[in-house]
């Protein structure tokens, strides 16, 4: 049970860092100035918190933690170019 918790849990956190890291690069795709400051700040703080969390919870479930996050990560990325490359053509 504590690993398909942990799943689920490294999964929003993969989606929600999607969706900072959308937001704050969001200036680069629109030819504007990118922040630096703003874009290492708000990206650093969800993987910490959620992979430093898991750690001193149980350390046994942070690979678990670690491949639902990258995975979500990564097919959030491919979800979000497959629905614009459909909404361009």
């Amino acid at each position: 049970m504590d690993r398909i918790v942990s799943l689920i849990i490294g999964l929003l956190c993969g989606i929600g860092q999607f969706y900072v890291v959308r937001a704050t690069l969001k200036p680069l795709s629109e030819g504007k100035d990118l922040q630096m400051f703003k874009v290492v700040l708000l990206k650093l703080p969800i993987p910490v918190i959620l992979f430093l969390g898991c750690a001193f919870i149980n350390i046994k479930l942070l690979p678990f933690v670690g491949i639902a996050f990258c995975l979500s990560l990564t097919s959030s990325g491919i979800i979000n170019h497959l629905m614009t490359m459909k909404k361009k053509g």
